[in-house]
């Protein structure tokens, strides 16, 4: 097909999705392994019914998926799952939209291109500063999604909050990473953890060893995080992390280096100064030391006050399911005119674009 036929048909499919109102959202690993008791039929699933329940969308779990036109919200993390893509379009109703959340666009870049041209449209976790290398004449890079807390479900937060109160936390600073060697983060976990343990704790997880974190129950993994005040951001390619609404939900202040220019597209200034949120000049020892101490500081002012505002924060804006109605949003735009695909030259060269 050309790409102007593309266009057309997928013009059609958004807009029988729109009318059946029904949304899949699943890790890329269920289309080859179904999985119905996983997350997403838990708390995760509670929110986003929950959620949609005031839009008239309705979530449906994968193996439910198949009967209506379906928008399909498929979570990926930089491998290449075009065959994956091919299954489900194989299985799908056949207007339905498959649409891809790339968490790991500022990496990855062939894999995730493969992926690309294999769905209809391209979330973007990270935008500032990323090559629009995803840009291609078979699909659409549509609006960026910033990230949120994957771990941690509303009812979760709710729970686990106050567990950890404002004066039973530690003095120090948290760093739970897994170690990817070839990195430039790894040589930097090192050099602080050698300079700065009297006021950080380092938890660093070989990727060979991931259970280490992940075979902890879900509580236990709060827990770990609720035990601090604050924690250090390292990115690994200047990228806005998870973590960052990972902290916030179980209470802490991050610390965040300034070269990550994502970070307003998500949490506005005015909001990063209401919940202590630290920044930095740079992830050397001496800016580090110092923004622990001012994020502990910003901690032990704002009390058990603080770490209501910033789970807050987190419910009301930062879950799974904001980012899903945000996805849900765009396609609405799409069908009412509001924004139109159009193929060219653009920015990023040859390819479909989404116009305002």
């Amino acid at each position: 097909m050309t790409p102007n036929t593309i266009i057309d048909n997928m013009k059609v499919r958004i807009a029988n999705v729109c009318e059946s109102k029904t949304v899949c959202y699943i890790l890329y690993s269920e289309i080859e392994t179904p999985n119905d008791t996983s997350k997403w039929n838990s708390d995760y699933f509670f929110d986003l019914e929950h959620h949609f329940s005031q839009a008239n969308w309705t979530p449906v779990t994968y193996s439910a998926s198949f009967e209506l036109p379906c928008l399909y919200i498929v979570e990926t993390h930089g491998a290449d799952i075009s065959n994956l893509l091919w299954e489900l379009r194989a299985k799908a109703n056949s207007n339905s939209v498959i649409s891809l959340w790339h968490f790991d666009n500022h990496i990855a870049y062939f894999n995730n291109y493969k992926s690309a041209i294999s769905c209809d449209l391209n979330f973007l976790t990270h935008n500032i500063g990323v090559p629009g290398y995803l840009t291609n004449p078979y699909s659409a890079v549509a609006s960026h999604i910033p990230p949120c807390t994957l771990q941690f479900s509303k009812n979760m937060i709710v729970e686990e909050r106050y567990k950890r109160n404002s004066t039973s936390r530690v003095n120090k600073a948290l760093f739970n990473y897994f170690d990817y060697p070839e990195s430039p983060r790894a040589s930097i976990i090192k050099n602080l953890e050698a300079s700065i343990s009297d006021v950080a704790e380092f938890f660093i997880t070989s990727t060979s060893n991931r259970g280490r974190y992940w075979d902890k129950s879900i509580a236990e993994r709060y827990d770990e995080w609720a035990n601090h005040k604050c924690t250090v951001i390292l990115p690994l390619v200047e990228d806005l992390s998870t973590r960052v609404f990972d902290a916030l939900a179980t209470g802490l202040i991050p610390i965040i280096p300034e070269n990550i220019r994502d970070l307003e597209s998500a949490i506005s200034v005015e909001d990063q100064q209401r919940l202590g949120i630290v920044r930095i000049k740079d992830l050397s020892p001496e800016h580090v030391r110092a923004g622990i101490a001012t994020a502990i500081s910003n901690f032990d002012q704002m009390g058990d006050e603080g770490i209501t505002a910033r789970t807050d924060f987190v419910i009301n804006t930062a879950l799974i399911t904001h980012r899903v109605h945000a996805m849900v949003l765009e396609l609405e735009k799409i069908q009412a005119g509001e924004k139109q695909f159009v193929f060219g030259r653009g920015n990023n060269g040859i390819g479909i674009y989404l116009t305002a």
